[in-house]
């Protein structure tokens, strides 16, 4: 199968070559690392890129690229990065057709993992700049069904995503700690991760958790 390819517009070289090993490091193919809006938007169009990765800055206007990228081509999927965080510019680049946006402070993992999962069902914004609670933007959350979860997983997830103990959920729920274990492990495959925090942080993108539950989920 061939290589998903990438264009990626930033001003600084510096961060262009760090993007493009990061892109490297995840199999995409960069086409092209440019400081030029209308090279970078160009070169979406006519290559038909999988991924447009834009940095923000004085002389670049990330959230207009991006409804740019995303009008001359509609499947391209555009990660925006910033200096740092700025929730109204966040929204306005998940209005403008972003899957991400991510804070340059963010760890090279972080990244990698945040461009990674938005060619899954998932985004994970890191920032060390954002405030607690802020670290996952959120797009129209994928419904819980559609990961396979039962209404008892559900269920289980909600309460453990919100930091009750494997016995505190059997006790409200009338079942034995054994049975809270067989049904997340049962979560634990479906949803793709390996841990409570990683749960929790899947229950909060599929809209399972209210406000507060979501940043004890994100923080934890």
């Amino acid at each position: 199968m061939s290589k998903q390819a990438a264009v990626v517009l930033h001003k600084y070289p510096l961060w262009r070559g760090a993007l493009k090993d990061v892109l490297d490091d995840l199999g995409f193919e960069v086409l092209l690392a440019t400081a030029s809006e209308d090279k970078a938007v160009l070169c979406v169009e006519r290559s038909e890129a999988d991924l447009f990765v834009v940095g923000a800055a004085e002389t670049i206007d990330a959230i207009e690229c991006a409804r740019q990228a995303r009008k001359v081509r509609t499947g391209v999927r555009v990660a925006v990065v910033a200096p740092t965080y700025d929730k109204d510019q966040a929204d306005a680049a998940l209005a403008a057709g972003a899957y991400v946006y991510i804070v340059e402070t963010a760890q090279t993992e972080d990244i990698r993992a945040a461009i990674r999962q938005g060619f899954q069902t998932s985004v994970f914004l890191g920032s060390g700049d954002a405030p607690a609670g802020e670290r996952a933007v959120r797009p129209t959350p994928v419904k819980p069904e559609a990961h396979g979860l039962t209404k008892r997983e559900q269920e289980i997830l909600r309460l453990v995503s919100e930091g009750r103990s494997n016995g505190e959920v059997a006790r409200k729920l009338w079942v034995t700690e054994q049975t809270v274990k067989f049904h997340l492990s049962n979560i634990y495959r479906k949803l793709g991760v390996t841990n409570r925090t990683e749960a929790g942080r899947q229950a909060q993108l599929i809209g399972l958790l209210d406000d507060d539950s979501a940043r004890e989920s994100i923080s934890g």
